[in-house]
């Protein structure tokens, strides 16, 4: 039976690699060819020895070794469909990993976590440089009593604060 035993297909079943049905609470196979197909069909084709054909021909006969060396075997697409395309995708991932690392050790992308930090502590250096002005010029303000020169001094003080931050922001861009 297309090169797996009777035996190996009912541990495949146990093991849930394999569909059957139930009849007066036995296990039956519709069709154990079909059974072996699905077996086939999971195997990685690059591993074991056995390379049964689907179609239950015998396999052909080694070519004579004064002709030359014969084509290798291929198994028919649906015997390694579902292998392949399940190693193809994880590839696919992979290489999709390995090019966000290369972007961000380039700086083309930057980490979520990175660039949160680097947010809150910019806005917490907006945050203390803003309060900062009061005590810095309380002193001052203090001995006016003209309004012009205290909003001067407030409007001062509070550009010179912003140009400052705009400085650093454009730095950390």
């Amino acid at each position: 039976m297309l090169g797996i035993s009777v035996q190996a297909v009912g541990k495949y079943c146990i093991a849930g690699k394999v569909s059957f049905s139930f009849k007066d609470g036995k296990r039956y196979f519709t069709d154990l060819n079909d059974a072996a197909r699905e077996i086939l069909a999971s195997r990685d084709p690059g591993r074991g020895k056995s390379r049964a054909r689907l179609d239950g021909d015998a396999a052909p006969e080694a070519a004579d070794p004064k002709e030359g060396v014969a084509a290798p075997i291929e198994p028919p697409d649906e015997a390694i469909g579902s292998y392949n395309k399940s190693l193809a995708r994880k590839e696919h991932y992979k290489s999709l990993l390995a090019e966000i690392e290369y972007q961000i050790e380039t700086g083309a992308l930057v980490r979520k976590a990175d660039n949160d930090k680097a947010v809150f502590n910019f806005h917490r250096t907006i945050r203390d440089r803003l309060l900062n002005i009061p005590d810095r010029i309380a002193a001052v303000l203090a001995g006016e009593s003209d309004r012009e020169k205290v909003h001067g001094i407030l409007s001062k003080e509070l550009r010179q604060a912003l140009t400052e931050l705009a400085d650093e922001a454009e730095a950390i861009v």
